[in-house]
């Protein structure tokens, strides 16, 4: 009877897993359909948040009636600024907004949402000011075309 119970744990367990990382691979798709940006980016950005707020941010940011949070979006760029701070990749990556229908653009309530979501992966809220200061300030542009 005990192997039983071993099985069945297993099947519950998988059956948790599978619709727990289902969310998640849902919304990591949903972002990258929406801004053009790769799912792996997105799958590591998540992860790294921690187990608290992953689960917050999926929950959060599921798209309702087909639409999609912008701050996920805005939180994702974030976190991408935050590897690669160059003036040609940020406005790179507004102009993938802008094609989006996003406001390229981010106001102070999305950043501090961003921050929010970001803070164990080392995002300062008293720096949300400079940040704006400096992203809103550079201009979208279509990335080079190589001939």
């Amino acid at each position: 009877m005990t192997p039983y119970y071993v099985i069945g744990a297993i099947v519950i367990l998988y059956i948790v897993y599978r619709l727990m990382s289902s969310e998640l691979r849902d919304l990591c798709h949903a972002i990258g359909r929406k801004v053009n940006i790769p799912y792996q980016p997105i799958k590591d950005m998540i992860l790294s948040m921690g187990s608290d707020m992953g689960l917050l941010f999926i929950k959060n940011m599921k798209p309702t009636s087909g639409e999609l949070n912008p701050v996920a979006a805005y939180t994702l760029i974030t976190y991408l600024i935050m590897k690669n701070q160059s003036e040609s990749y940020i406005s790179r990556l507004k102009f993938k907004l802008q094609l989006a229908e996003i406001e390229p653009n981010m106001s102070q309530r999305d950043a501090e949402q961003a921050f929010m979501y970001l803070q164990n992966l080392g995002a300062d809220p008293t720096k949300i000011q400079s940040f704006l200061q400096t992203y809103n300030a550079i201009k979208p542009t279509p990335p080079q075309q190589s001939h």
